[in-house]
């Protein structure tokens, strides 16, 4: 199993923010080079959230190469979907979820902040709400910052905002 932080985001050490660099198209070019990299002829993708859009994508242009898709908790697939996930999801719990985007509440905030925010966000899809001791979050100011610019400009990417993502 290869695991890895796509660029901008975790652990990666990517720090240059444009919109060159921070794109769905620069994401599938990352995830072929590390599939080259490992020397496999098929691999099996396990897409999580957003990254379901990515494997959809990498599958699309890239179909001789993956074996399987295993989606968890995907995001919508298409507008209709997207906009359903807003209306109900997001926009009632939009405080909640500033903690994702907002530079100057992330700024004004220390780690543990952080960490709380982010443990309500992601106990909403918990079956137990209260009890989100058992999550391992790694929360800190740098990578929520890094993680609010990779989606600003995410959400700028006409390929990615722009199409509904269904396997061919």
């Amino acid at each position: 199993v290869t695991f890895y932080d796509q660029r901008g985001c975790g652990a990666s050490k990517h720090t240059e923010f444009t919109k060159e660099l921070i794109n769905l198209k620069q994401y599938v070019d990352d995830l072929e080079d590390i599939i080259g990299s490992l020397g496999h002829e098929k691999v099996f993708i396990i897409a999580h959230s957003w990254g379901a859009k990515l494997a959809i994508e990498y599958v699309n242009t890239h179909k001789d190469k993956v074996e399987k898709i295993i989606f968890v908790a995907p995001v919508p697939m298409n507008k209709e979907g997207q906009e359903a996930f807003m209306s109900d999801f997001v926009i009632p719990r939009m405080e909640m979820f500033r903690i994702f985007a907002d530079k100057e509440l992330i700024t004004n905030s220390n780690d543990n902040e952080l960490e709380a925010g982010f443990r309500k966000i992601y106990a909403e899809y918990l079956w137990d709400k209260n009890n989100t001791q058992h999550l391992t979050l790694k929360v800190s100011k740098e990578g929520s910052l890094r993680t609010a610019q990779v989606q600003e400009l995410m959400y700028q990417d006409p390929l990615l905002n722009n199409k509904d993502f269904m396997a061919k």
